[in-house]
């Protein structure tokens, strides 16, 4: 019943479903920059669905606020939430796609807030930090499918819905500090923009070398106390450190498509061979040529106990 319904989504022409299964389906969706979506009220289809974008875009959820989507984010769609996306990257959007039945997103969700078991909407946010691990389950998961012939769909809906899982854990249970308070409300909005500004700025040129005054420049943003202070408040993580996430998990995109470690530690914006796979070893707890062997060949790692 669940792969019918997803037969007749209206997007299909854009997608490349790799598993359609009771549980979770899963797809890689590309949009053309030319697409007529873009300047379109757009509705997720009949299913509510999680995506890991592979190019950054901006989301407007109807009702919520806008942001930059990039690979440190997973998109939550609604089927009751329409939206529309703004284009970034010249090539268009691109994103890895989770589609779940929405009883069993409201499971998940509801191990956080409880209110959503009755609640008209599944997701009542836009979106979700997404951990290290959680970025590589799901790449790995998706590889998996697409590079094996005979996969074990019990194994791949429990993996399915333990990415849900931290997915709704990352968007309910890790909720970031509140943005500091000021009594005019345009200024909450300009510090909200500045920090999606700065978002902007840094999934366009990750692998840039860049200073704080570069980031000051290009965004308007004042003072470089200024700009740390209100972009951690509003992602959680310090501009360094989001910047990083960004390279390594571009990388990934790099080694599964087979590009050689140190071709790719250059690529993404790291000064060195050795500084990018330790660096990658940490974030990621593997080295970055044994990961690229690994989604090459569609290996699917045990979950944890």
């Amino acid at each position: 019943m669940f792969g019918h319904s997803l037969d007749a989504d209206k997007d299909a022409r854009h997608d490349d479903y790799v598993h359609v299964g009771r549980n979770v389906a899963v797809l890689r969706f590309r949009i053309r920059p030319d697409d007529a979506q873009w300047a379109a009220l757009n509705s997720v289809g009949p299913a509510p669905a999680v995506a890991f974008p592979v190019r950054p875009v901006r989301i407007h959820h109807e009702g919520l606020e806008p942001f930059v989507a990039d690979a440190n984010h997973a998109i939550l769609f609604d089927t009751e939430r329409p939206y529309r996306r703004s284009l970034i990257d010249g090539e268009g959007a691109e994103a890895i796609s989770f589609k779940f039945p929405a009883e069993v997103v409201r499971e998940a969700v509801a191990q956080h807030d409880p209110r959503a078991r009755d609640a008209a909407r599944v997701f009542e946010r836009g979106f979700s930090r997404v951990s290290s691990q959680l970025f590589l389950h799901q790449r790995q998961l998706y590889a998996h499918l697409l590079r094996r012939s005979a996969v074990d769909p019990l194994a791949v809906e429990e993996h399915g819905l333990t990415i849900l899982a931290g997915v709704a854990h990352g968007a309910y249970a890790q909720r970031r500090r509140p943005m500091r308070r000021s009594a005019a409300p345009e200024t909450e909005a300009y510090r909200r923009g500045l920090a999606e500004g700065i978002k902007e700025l840094l999934a366009g040129c990750f692998s840039e070398r860049l200073t704080l005054d570069d980031v000051s420049d290009a965004t308007g943003g004042g003072s470089p106390f200024h700009l740390c202070r209100v972009f951690r408040e509003h992602t959680g993580a310090p501009i360094h450190s989001y910047l990083t996430d960004l390279r390594l998990r571009a990388a990934v995109e790099r080694l599964a498509d087979g590009e050689p470690v140190g071709r790719t530690a250059a690529r993404v914006g790291f000064v060195s061979h050795s500084h990018f796979t330790d660096v990658f070893r940490r974030r990621f707890e593997v080295l970055p040529s044994r990961l690229g062997r690994a989604l090459r060949g569609g290996q699917l790692a045990p979950l944890r106990a």
